[in-house]
């Protein structure tokens, strides 16, 4: 894969105006940047466990995701935001792929906050849930299917997605909760246009 693609998909819409938000981070953090998907793939994604928000045990409050240098095999983590915001009482679920697999699907949960997760993988794995709440909205999506982007940068239209490469959001803090919201996922693909290149199989 050589480029990557925004999901139109957005989750985690708390209103910013809330009565319980105490705090609203609007900075746009794209922590796989500098990752690119010719070099990088995810490795392992941590979740971040909100032991309670109000009534409801076990969302997700947000994730830092491994890479693995596909060319070296050097493991480095994202540039996430989440060491200096989120609470030490957040517990951790690991989401773990073996050398070569990669997240080809997801279901979400997700309603005002995350949650629960569940993946789907390319070695025909399902991985999750991660989070305890089954509340909210669910959508599943099959990635390789996927059609709905936001504007690509180049103006290309017509791309090929491949797999899960990582996450997009913001941060708020609500009833003395610190979270990701505003989540957009973000995909590992081709331009669709390269499948006339001979060899390339997409």
């Amino acid at each position: 894969p050589r480029d990557t693609v925004t999901s139109s998909l957005l989750v985690a819409k708390i209103p910013s105006f809330y009565a319980s938000v105490e705090h609203v981070d609007n900075t746009w953090y794209s922590p796989w940047e500098d990752l690119p998907p010719d070099t990088w793939t995810i490795s392992k994604i941590i979740f971040y466990i909100i032991p309670t928000w109000g009534d409801t045990k076990g969302l997700i409050g947000g994730a830092e995701v491994e890479y693995r240098n596909i060319w070296t095999g050097e493991r480095k983590m994202d540039s996430s935001p989440f060491k200096d915001f989120l609470p030490s009482d957040y517990t951790k679920e690991i989401l773990k792929l073996e050398e070569g697999e990669t997240i080809n699907g997801f279901t979400i949960n997700s309603g005002w906050l995350v949650d629960q997760m569940t993946f789907t993988t390319s070695k025909g794995r399902r991985l999750g849930p991660f989070g305890h709440s089954g509340g909210g909205d669910r959508v599943s999506v099959q990635i390789p299917r996927e059609r709905k982007f936001e504007p690509h940068e180049n103006g290309a239209e017509d791309f090929k997605c491949l797999a899960l490469h990582g996450f997009s959001f913001s941060l708020i803090r609500t009833s003395d909760c610190c979270s990701w919201y505003n989540i957009r996922f973000i995909y590992s693909c081709v331009c669709a246009d390269l499948g006339h290149v001979k060899g390339l199989k997409i």
